[in-house]
Formats: structure tokens, C-alpha cells, sequence
């Protein structure tokens, strides 16, 4: 995606339908590479975890089950194993 291409509106995340275990943030923080060259960045601090691509696109994740976040910015779900 170009830096020139605006991002979506961000959509509704849906509601969680379990408790999210906040021991596991940390592992679930660092670098991802989701294409060839197309990078984004898991970060944690106390509200919870955050995304964003390096040009700086950076939403709050919601998580909606165990595991499975919401990422309303690009209506997309990150699940981790």
C-alpha cells in the first residue's frame, strides 16, 4: 500500500466475547512482516496493545476473544497462536 493511498475508516470493533489474557501482551509484541516488505509493529504499555505500520498508521487493538484482536483501522483480526 502506498503512503499515498488513505487509510479506510476505521470500522466498529465487535464486541469481546472473552476475558483477554494481558500476561501474554508481551509475547505478542514486535515486528511483523505480513508481505514482502510490508512491516508493522505490535506495542504494549499499560491501556493495552497497540498496531501500526512504520509510516506511522498506529490504532489501539481490541481484543475479542482469546488471543484474537480487533484492528478497526484496517477491519482486520490478528489472532496469535
Amino acid at each position: 500500500m502506498s503512503s499515498l493511498t488513505p487509510p479506510p475508516s476505521e470500522t466498529t470493533a465487535p464486541a469481546a466475547t472473552a476475558d483477554s489474557d494481558t500476561s501474554k501482551y508481551e509475547s505478542y509484541t514486535g515486528r511483523y512482516e505480513i508481505a514482502t516488505n510490508v512491516l508493522f509493529m505490535i506495542t504494549g504499555d499499560a491501556r493495552g496493545l497497540s498496531v501500526g505500520f512504520e509510516e506511522g498508521d498506529k490504532s489501539a487493538l481490541t481484543p475479542i476473544s482469546k488471543g484474537t484482536f480487533f484492528y478497526a483501522r484496517r477491519n482486520a483480526e490478528l489472532k496469535f497462536a
